[in-house]
């Protein structure tokens, strides 16, 4: 696993063509509640696709949710069975669509969830490999702020249900599992991790810089690999 910790800062490599024929490409975006994929999500998909990359947003919690019939703020209430269930279903069609019409699949979603009962704050894992994880899922990004400016998110955003934890110490163990799962999930899969800064509220520098940083190094790697396994299959067949 290559980690990088990215602080409102460019992202500097080697840049692939635009166009470029993709395989199999799904790049997990997580983070708490407030820590700001709503906002940044949709403008990584559209500095992407004005790159002349194909790029859908996944939204896993919401096919979760239609999956088992019940509401997104539901999920919380099924049973971590009914999750996996669910998850290893959806997951599996959605990377059998993504072998057959290849784009950028921005998956947006948590690692870990934290309940909170009484005082105490307990941390359920959701870092389940999936078979087409090993094969399809590219990167990891999460997105990381600070307690209080989550805390503040949350209080200013009455509209979503899942922002019932305002306390800064529950959001610190939120951010701290969430951060370490998809790290876990990173290294089990040995592909590139990015904590990112969302700190400043600057939806749109940040999404430039992960769409920098997917397009400059994501994206090149699997271009090199794509093209050595063609230098590799016309070796074989010159041999012959």
């Amino acid at each position: 696993m290559v980690e990088h910790s990215i602080h409102n800062a460019a992202v500097v490599g080697p840049i692939p063509t635009p166009g470029t024929v993709l395989l199999c490409m799904f790049v997990k975006i997580g983070g708490v509640s407030g820590s700001g994929k709503s906002s940044t999500i949709p403008l990584v998909a559209d500095y992407l696709q004005r790159k002349g990359y194909k790029t859908e947003i996944v939204k896993g919690s919401a096919l979760m949710a239609a999956y088992l019939g019940v509401e997104e703020y539901e999920l919380q209430f099924c049973s971590e069975e009914e999750r996996v269930r669910a998850r290893q279903n959806v997951y599996t069609d959605l990377y059998k669509k993504d072998r057959e019409d290849p784009k950028i699949r921005l998956r947006d979603g948590h690692f870990a969830f934290v309940k909170v009962n009484g005082t105490e704050s307990v941390s359920v894992s959701k870092a389940h490999i999936l078979p087409g994880d090993l094969s399809q899922l590219k990167a990891i990004f999460v997105l990381d702020a600070p307690a209080d400016i989550v805390s503040r998110r949350r209080r200013e955003d009455k509209t979503r249900s899942d922002r019932t934890i305002v306390d800064a110490f529950d959001i610190d163990v939120e951010e701290f599992y969430e951060r370490e799962e998809g790290r876990l999930q990173a290294l089990q899969l040995g592909i590139p991790f990015f904590l990112v800064d969302t700190s400043s509220d600057r939806s749109l520098r940040v999404a430039t810089v992960i769409g920098s940083a997917i397009e400059k190094q994501v994206l090149w790697k699997e271009r090199e690999i794509h093209r050595y396994l063609r230098e590799s299959a016309n070796l074989g067949v010159e041999k012959r």
